[in-house]
């Protein structure tokens, strides 16, 4: 598996929703829909943050999906 790094807020280990929905180029209702879900959330009070890593994980999940995807359609 490739591993994907999040250049996006270098500083950080943990990302608000905002930045997450912005990392990943989505609007925040689409974030909150359907993406949210998918990571490891972290809750401190009541605010909630995504770990970067989490991030870097789906993102890597995806593109192997999307490979693998693509790999059955040749071989048809």
């Amino acid at each position: 598996m490739d591993k994907i790094t999040i250049l996006e807020f270098p500083e950080k280990t943990l990302l608000i929703r905002r930045e997450t929905a912005s990392v990943l180029n989505v609007s925040l209702a689409n974030f909150d829909a359907s993406i949210s879900k998918k990571l490891k959330r972290i809750e401190i009070g009541r605010r909630v943050y995504f770990a970067r890593d989490s991030i870097e994980k789906f993102l890597g999940e995806c593109t192997n999906t999307r490979r693998e995807d693509e790999n059955k359609k040749d071989e048809q």
